[in-house]
């Protein structure tokens, strides 16, 4: 609207003229704004307006065309982000519920809630058909429940089936008392696999691979129910239908239980994410010791930048370019979040073997950007058994403790101050300080702190500070 009257009181621009002018500013065409210009320096110099007065007026409505506000937008987006940072500092729980509910289709943004609830304090209960709901929900004051909704293949019917089916009678007892109660014909197969993927009824009696592989009598026995029901007929047993005994287990087939990997898997493919455990957690000590960035501070590295991340191997897509060569992308996880990665054609043929999906590696490249958003320009593929070797035969020469401004108070230095002393050895170790503005300033410890890095230390910083608060170094 600025641009527009400062078109038409000092460039002469008819209303419809000065809304053409806008339009071409958003185009950004340079032949088209040539036009304009030239007719805005003609109507301001009848106007009696300087030449270089109109143009440097015209230059700073190019310039605020590439990305500006008026005042007025300014003042309602500063105080939108005041409420918001209000309600996140004072009302933690509730805030974190209600941004996982507003995201609950994008497993992605669920990922970083959930380590902003971990880095909080807020503890992410697993879903459960007893006590979630379509939403993320509240348990205590730093207790969230995850919500139906968020898992794959269960609609808002299918949702609501269950919850009208648990308001009615009452919790389910077992994953048949599940079956016999809700509508099949909204809560169908596909609908209790990714219930009982997702790990929904671990509070029933009976375990997941054999919930899983007895689906097909689950739901004859349910299907049974569901017909009996409509036609208004009675099960002379229904007062122990809702008691847990032997028969009821006998009912399951005998097998033997999901690996954690398999569990896991599982999981991932029903939420798009890890709730129960994660994958990453056997090589946590690995991955501290030698990753040197996570993905959460990848971006935050300059162009070309050399760096070695340890993470889980997902979405792997062997393409080829434009011109017929072979390319491989793929996402990699660690315990903060994802980052892209691409291996170039000259590369691939040595990576190729060592790239499967669900694979935990450590890959060392280069950062590159596209827009905002950074990537990993992989180079090497190492595998965690490597790593410890490699950590075995060179002992680090240091321990760097990574410090965000935030966190800097008389609690957490104290908390270090006992954390070193009480675990003297030989490893100098370094503070690096992180300050806003993506900038840091590292300061080396006196030598009466130097560490043995062993797995109290370790535990300890990351209790007191976070994960991924200390990093050894070999080098």
């Amino acid at each position: 609207e600025q641009v527009m009257r400062i078109a038409n009181r000092l460039g002469g621009f008819s209303l419809n003229e000065a809304d053409n002018l806008r339009k071409a500013m958003g185009k950004k065409k340079p032949e088209v704004m040539a036009k304009f210009k030239a007719q805005f320096l003609n109507g301001a110099k009848e106007n009696e307006i300087p030449r270089n007065v109109a143009e440097k007026i015209f230059e700073l409505m190019e310039y605020f065309a590439g990305y500006g506000f008026n005042k007025s937008h300014s003042a309602a987006y500063a105080m939108v982000c005041y409420q918001t940072a209000y309600l996140k500092a004072n009302y933690p729980t509730q805030y974190m519920t209600a941004q996982m509910t507003c995201e609950k289709q994008n497993n992605l943004k669920i990922v970083d809630y959930m380590h902003e609830c971990n880095r909080m304090g807020i503890e992410l209960l697993p879903p459960c058909v007893n006590e979630s709901y379509s939403d993320f929900t509240i348990v205590s004051d730093k207790q969230v429940r995850f919500g139906l909704g968020a898992i794959k293949n269960v609609g808002e019917k299918a949702i609501d089936s269950i919850i009208e089916a648990r308001k009615k009678d009452g919790e389910f007892t077992t994953i048949f008392d599940f079956c016999e109660r809700v509508d099949l014909r909204l809560v169908n197969k596909q609908v209790i696999e990714s219930l009982i993927k997702s790990g929904c009824f671990d509070s029933q009696p009976g375990y997941r691979s054999q919930f899983f592989e007895g689906i097909d009598t689950l739901l004859k026995v349910g299907a049974k129910s569901n017909r009996d029901r409509r036609m208004g007929q009675m099960n002379l047993f229904g007062a122990q239908e809702n008691t847990v005994d032997l028969n009821v287990l006998h009912s399951l087939p005998e097998t033997e239980k999901w690996s954690e990997k398999q569990l896991l898997k599982a999981e991932k493919e029903a939420m798009g994410l890890y709730v129960s455990s994660h994958p990453l957690k056997r090589y946590k000590d690995a991955i501290e010791h030698y990753s040197d960035i996570t993905t959460g501070e990848l971006s935050e590295k300059p162009e070309d930048s050399e760096v070695l991340i340890g993470g889980i191997v997902d979405s792997v897509n062997r393409t080829t370019t434009k011109k017929g060569k072979p390319i491989a992308y793929f996402t990699i996880e660690d315990m903060e979040g994802i980052a892209k990665c691409v291996i170039f054609t000259k590369k691939l043929a040595s990576l190729n073997d060592q790239l499967h999906a669900d694979e935990v590696v450590f890959v060392k490249g280069k950062v590159g950007f596209r827009d905002t958003e950074a990537s990993i320009r992989v180079t090497e593929i190492i595998t965690p058994e490597e790593i410890e070797k490699k950590i075995e035969n060179k002992p680090p020469k240091n321990a760097i403790i990574r410090l965000k401004y935030a966190q800097i108070n008389d609690d957490i230095l104290s908390g270090l101050k006992e954390i070193l002393s009480t675990n003297k050895g030989s490893c100098p170790v370094f503070i690096k300080f992180e300050i806003p503005g993506n900038k840091s300033v590292t300061i080396k410890t006196s030598e009466g702190y130097s560490v043995s890095l062993n797995e109290n230390v370790f535990n300890g910083i990351r209790n007191l500070i976070g994960e991924g608060s200390l990093v050894s170094k070999s080098a």
